[in-house]
């Protein structure tokens, strides 16, 4: 379709090609790598699926295609936007299709929180815990439906609240929690934390906080409350997660919300949740995929400017996540 482009393997993102297939429109230019290295365009942006050759290279077997770095957040925010235009329509779907989307917005989480450098057995635990919390949804119809409405109030709220879980989870583990239950019910509540935005108006979303005038700000913080009145109304819902809903935007030094409580007077599992959902935020706001090198850097900034917001133990166990000698192989091999 194209003839070979220069582009520097720096500059390129390797997904695998059933992500593309998934859809029924190409959402950024694709490339296919050449065994000489060199890459060559084989679909275009807005391109039907279907008129495209991806479903023959699949067909021998290419595990990955290509996109440029700068299209890669666009791909993935577009790609969590069309799962949840598909879960609008669940009343036409099974539940287990429904969470089989859940599943595969989940791969997208693993891959984004592999790159970042975490430790490869935190990581492990984390993906298996995960697990566990997917056969929950999966078992649970109130809990499956207000995913649901989540995801169509929110266009990347399950992307982000998916990387919540896992991080929340790996801090856990530092934290020398083993419990398989503790654990369990850090990744529900990571995952569900932000689960009352599903109740506020789709023009408060789309703002930053920044921008958000006084009343607009009261709404916003209503959305913790909000969470713990839907979740409640589920059945046998443990009160730690409701406490993980209701205080992730508490801070230890008190400027949080919506009690204004300080570090140990927040849950032990909140102020987890809380470090978590902060320092996603916090990456979220790259405009590329972060190196592990990079998520030192952030993580160390994070902790500079904003580290007497959290709880001290936490901001610990979350540095122990990251993965030094990731970040020093990442800079062996450039140099």
């Amino acid at each position: 379709m194209g003839a070979p482009r220069e582009i520097d393997d720096s500059n390129v993102q390797p997904i695998p090609i059933d992500e593309f297939l998934s859809l029924p429109i190409v959402i950024v230019v694709t490339y296919l790598r050449m065994p000489s290295g060199r890459f060559i365009l084989i679909a275009k942006a807005g391109q039907p699926t279907a008129e495209t050759s991806l479903e023959k290279y699949r067909a021998k077997n290419l595990e990955s295609l290509f996109v440029h770095i700068d299209d890669y957040h666009r791909f993935l925010v577009t790609q969590t936007q069309a799962t949840q235009q598909l879960i609008e329509t669940g009343s036409r779907f099974k539940n287990d299709t429904r969470t089989a989307l859940i599943q595969d917005a989940m791969t997208t989480v693993y891959r984004e929180i592999e790159e970042v450098g975490f430790s490869d057995s935190s990581f492990s635990r984390a993906k298996l815990v995960n697990h566990a919390l997917l056969n929950y949804v999966k078992e649970n119809d109130q809990i499956t439906d207000l995913i649901t409405k989540f995801g169509m109030a929110s266009n990347d709220g399950i992307v982000h609240s998916m990387m919540v879980s896992m991080i929340s989870v790996m801090i856990g583990m530092k934290h020398e929690w083993v419990k398989p239950s503790t654990l369990e019910k850090l990744s529900l509540g990571g995952f569900l934390h932000d689960i009352g935005k599903s109740k506020l108006p789709a023009e408060i979303l789309a703002k930053p906080l920044s921008v958000l005038t006084r009343d607009e700000k009261i709404i916003y913080e209503s959305h913790v409350e909000i969470g713990v009145q839907l979740l409640s109304q589920a059945k046998t819902m443990p009160d730690d997660i409701l406490l993980m809903v209701l205080e992730h935007h508490e801070r230890s030094d008190g400027s949080g919300f919506p009690k204004r409580l300080k570090d140990l007077h927040i849950s032990p599992l909140a102020r987890v949740v809380s470090l978590a959902n902060a320092f996603v935020d916090r990456i979220q706001q790259e405009a590329k995929p972060l190196t592990p090198e990079d998520a030192l850097k952030v993580f160390q900034e994070f902790r500079v400017h904003r580290g007497a917001q959290f709880n001290r133990d936490a901001l610990n166990a979350l540095e122990k996540s990251l993965d030094p000698s990731k970040a020093l192989k990442k800079k062996t091999r450039v140099g």
